[in-house]
C-alpha cells in the first residue's frame, strides 16, 4: 500500500485544493493511505520537515522529486503553468513509481 502525505500550513490558501487533489489521487489509486500533517507539528516526521505548504509526499518522497527547501514559504508548482498544487498527473505518476 502506498502512503500519500500532505504537509500543510494552517494559513496556506491552497489547503483545500491539496486535500481535493489527495482525494482524487486516492480514488484513482485504491488502497492509497492519505495522512495530513500540519507544518511545525512536533509529531511531523523528520523527513517531512522543511517543506513549504502544500507538499505532497509519496512514501516520504516529494511527488515532484524536489528536496526540502528548508524554507517555510508557500510552494508553487510548475507544470505548464504555476499553480499552488502539483498536477494530478504528477501525483499519480509518483504513486505508480
Amino acid at each position: 500500500m502506498r502512503h500519500l502525505e500532505l504537509i500543510l500550513a494552517r494559513d496556506c490558501p491552497n489547503v483545500q485544493d491539496a486535500r481535493q487533489l489527495a482525494q482524487a489521487a486516492a480514488e484513482a489509486r485504491p488502497g492509497v493511505r492519505v495522512t495530513e500533517w500540519w507544518a511545525h507539528d512536533p509529531a511531523l516526521p523528520p523527513y517531512a520537515q522543511d517543506y513549504g505548504s502544500p507538499t505532497l509526499l509519496v512514501d516520504g518522497v516529494d511527488v515532484t522529486g524536489q528536496e526540502a527547501s528548508g524554507s517555510d514559504c508557500c510552494r508553487v508548482y510548475a507544470d505548464n503553468d504555476f499553480r499552488g498544487v502539483p498536477s494530478l498527473a504528477q501525483v499519480l505518476a509518483a504513486l505508480d513509481r
